[in-house]
């Protein structure tokens, strides 16, 4: 079997260019499972962007449902939306905020940028005339899935 330095060079140039194709196309988000707990057990929540996709180093939409612990949808919230990537120890590139409440306790933040690859936390900071509390999503987000790695290494083994 060819190394992949002595295959030929269109062969080379063209797993280069599926490499590169795959870093801008490929983008995975795993969540740690949610919905999650808040610090006060007062709520459960879940987010995700509103088109269902992570997008590296563009504005975003993004979803936030709270539920009180009786599963209830939390209406009338003031909610302030934090975070970062500690890992980096550096924050949100963006201070998003929420512009619309769409009933049945979901609500529109926008502003959300992820500017790279990596460990992220969004902070929620919920506040009702019952409830003042404090979630934490931690997820990761990565350029390649498990298939993508395979079909990388594929290409070169």
């Amino acid at each position: 079997m060819k190394s992949a330095t002595n295959r030929p060079p269109k062969v080379r140039a063209i797993r280069s260019a599926l490499i590169c194709v795959g870093l801008f196309l490929t983008l995975v988000s795993s969540a740690a499972e949610w919905p999650i707990e808040s610090e006060g057990a007062h709520l459960r929540a879940t987010i995700e962007p509103r088109d269902g996709k992570v997008e590296i180093g563009e504005f975003q939409a993004w979803v936030l449902t709270l539920r009180d612990s009786d599963g209830n949808p939390v209406e009338q919230a003031q909610i302030v939306i934090g975070g970062g990537m500690p890992g980096h120890g550096h924050g949100m590139p963006t201070q998003p905020v929420v512009t619309e409440y769409q009933g049945s306790g979901q609500y529109l933040i926008e502003g959300i940028k992820l500017n790279m690859a990596g460990r992220w936390v969004i902070a929620v900071a919920v506040s009702t005339p019952f409830i003042r509390d404090r979630l934490l999503f931690e997820f990761d987000v990565d350029l390649w899935s498990t298939d993508d790695r395979l079909l990388l290494a594929s290409l070169y083994f």
